[in-house]
C-alpha cells in the first residue's frame, strides 16, 4: 500500500531541500506570541504568496513551507495556536500528500492508488480542527480548500475534491472552522491556463489576486481594511504570457512557468510604496524577509534561476516601487548555467545593467553584493565556479566602478567563506543556497549599510 508524507520524509523532487531545511529554524527564532498576528500556515500556496505585500496594513505571519504535507502542517499549526492564541488561522495542505503518491507510484512502477491518502488525508484535516478548536476555541479557523493541478494526473484531483467534500462535511458539522472554496474560485483558470503558468503547481498573480480576496473578506470583517490588490490588465496579462518570447532570463533561453509565476505576483502588486528592494535570484527568492529583516519595508523581488539579463528587463517593476534602496545580488546563475562564460562577458552583463538602473533610478541608494562561493557539497557545477565568481568581484569591488555606477559594494562572500574559500557547510542547506544562519549574517551587514 502506499502511504501518504510523514514529518521525517524527504523534500518533494521538484524542490530543493533549501526551501524546507532553511525555514523550521527561521521559524522558532521567531515565535509568534501576540494575538493581534494573522497566522497563514501551509504548503507551497502559502508559502510562496507575497501577504506582508498584499495585506499592508495588517500583520501577517507567513508560515507556509513548500512541500509540506498534512503532518508537518499540523505540528506547525498546533504549536502555533497554542503559543499565540491567534485571532484568525489559515490552513492550506494536502496537495503534497497526493502528489508524493503519484511520485512514488512512478519511480516504483506501482499500482497508483489515492484512496488510502483520502481516508488519511480527510481524517488528519478533521483532527487537525478539533484540536486547534480545543487548544485556541477564541481563534477563527479557516480552511483553504485544495484545487486542480493539472500537472499531476488525471486521477488526482476527484481524489482531492473527495477531500474536501469531507473536510466540508465536517466543518459544517462541528462549526468549529470555515471552509474557503479555492476549488470553486481557481480550479477551471487554473486548468485554462489564467491562473498559473505551471498547471497549477505554483499560482500567477491573477491566481493569488483570488485568494487574496477571499482572505480579504475575512480580514476586513473584524477590522474594515481594505485590500489594495489589483487585478491584471489584460495588456499586463499578455505582456507575462509573452515575457520568454521578447526578454527573459538569459540569451537564447526558455523562461520557466515559475519564473512567469512570480514574475506576475510581483506586477500584480501594489505600486509605489518605497522602502528597500531586494533584487536578485533565488538567494532573495527563498528568503523569508518579513522576518529576517523585521522593521524595515522590504520589497523582495528574486526569481529562482534568474540571469543578470533577466534582471535588466525587470528594472522597469523594481522601480515602480520608488524605492529608498536596492540590494542587489546577482550572476551566480550566468555562471552556474553556462560554465565556459568568462568573468568579462558577465561583467559586461552587469554593465548593462547598472547602466539601466542608473538611467530609472537615480537618486536611489544601490548596494551591490558579491557573488557568493559554492561548496562542494552536492554541487556538480563546482569545478571552475568559485574561481570566476573571485574575478567578477574584483571588477565589482574596484572603487573606480562603485564611483562610476555609484553603488556600495558588499562583500558578503568574505563573511560566508571557509578557508578554502567555498562557501563555510555552516551556511549552506547545499552547496549553494543559504541557512538561517546566513541570513543572520547578511542582515546585519544590510542593517549596518541601510
Amino acid at each position: 500500500m502506499l502511504t501518504g508524507c510523514t514529518e521525517k520524509q524527504a523534500p518533494l523532487p521538484h524542490l530543493k531541500p533549501d526551501r524546507q531545511a532553511g525555514l523550521l529554524p527561521l521559524f522558532e527564532s521567531q515565535p509568534i506570541q501576540r494575538p493581534e498576528v494573522v497566522i497563514l500556515v501551509g504548503d507551497d500556496l502559502i508559502s510562496d504568496g507575497l501577504w506582508s505585500e498584499i495585506f499592508p496594513e495588517r500583520e501577517i505571519a507567513n508560515r507556509g513551507v513548500p512541500g509540506d504535507c498534512v503532518a508537518d502542517v499540523a505540528v506547525r499549526a498546533r504549536k502555533l495556536a497554542a503559543e499565540a492564541h491567534p485571532a484568525k488561522l489559515f490552513i492550506s495542505a494536502g496537495r503534497n500528500d497526493f502528489e508524493r503518491v503519484a511520485l512514488e507510484a512512478t519511480a516504483g512502477h506501482a499500482h497508483l492508488d489515492y484512496e488510502p491518502t483520502v481516508q488519511r488525508v480527510a481524517l488528519e484535516l478533521q483532527k487537525l480542527f478539533r484540536d486547534l478548536h480545543r487548544i485556541s476555541p477564541k481563534t477563527e479557523l479557516y480552511w483553504l480548500s485544495m484545487y486542480q493541478v493539472p500537472a499531476l494526473d488525471a486521477d488526482s484531483y476527484p481524489a482531492m475534491k473527495r477531500v474536501n467534500r469531507a473536510v466540508e462535511e465536517y466543518a459544517a458539522k462541528t462549526g468549529y472552522y470555515t471552509c474557503i472554496d479555492l476549488d470553486k474560485a481557481l480550479s477551471q483558470g487554473i486548468e485554462e491556463g489564467e491562473l498559473s503558468f505551471t498547471e497549477g503547481r505554483w499560482l500567477n498573480g491573477f491566481g493569488y489576486a483570488r485568494v487574496a480576496g477571499f482572505i480579504a473578506t475575512r480580514l476586513c470583517a473584524s477590522n474594515g481594511m481594505s485590500a489594495a490588490f489589483p487585478q491584471f490588465t489584460e495588456a499586463q496579462y499578455e505582456n507575462v504570457r509573452n515575457w520568454y518570447g521578447s526578454r527573459g532570463p538569459g540569451e537564447g533561453s526558455r523562461v520557466s512557468g515559475y519564473y512567469l509565476d512570480r514574475l506576475s505576483q510581483f506586477q500584480a502588486l501594489p505600486r509605489g510604496r518605497g522602502g528597500v528592494v531586494l533584487f536578485g535570484d533565488s538567494l532573495i527568492d527563498f528568503g523569508r524577509w518579513e522576518d529576517i529583516l523585521p522593521g524595515y519595508p522590504i520589497h523582495p523581488r528574486g526569481i529562482a534561476g534568474d540571469q543578470l539579463a533577466g534582471y535588466t528587463a525587470r528594472v522597469e517593476e523594481v522601480a515602480s516601487q520608488n524605492p529608498f534602496a536596492v540590494v542587489l545580488l546577482g550572476g551566480c546563475n550566468n555562471l552556474v548555467k553556462s560554465p565556459g562564460l568568462s568573468p568579462e562577458a558577465v561583467w559586461k552583463d552587469y554593465q548593462t545593467l547598472l547602466s539601466t538602473i542608473r538611467k530609472t533610478m537615480p537618486e536611489t541608494k544601490l548596494i551591490v553584493v558579491g557573488i557568493l562561493p559554492l561548496s562542494p557539497k552536492d554541487i556538480t557545477e563546482y569545478e571552475g565556479f568559485n574561481e570566476r565568481a573571485v574575478a567578477i568581484n574584483t571588477y565589482l569591488a574596484n572603487p573606480a566602478n562603485q564611483k562610476k555606477y555609484n553603488y556600495r559594494y558588499m562583500d558578503l562572500a568574505a563573511r560566508l567563506s571557509d578557508e578554502n574559500g567555498d562557501l563555510s557547510d555552516e551556511f549552506t542547506t547545499d552547496g549553494c543556497h543559504l541557512t538561517f544562519a546566513a541570513y543572520r549574517v547578511w542582515v546585519d551587514l544590510l542593517r549596518e549599510a541601510l
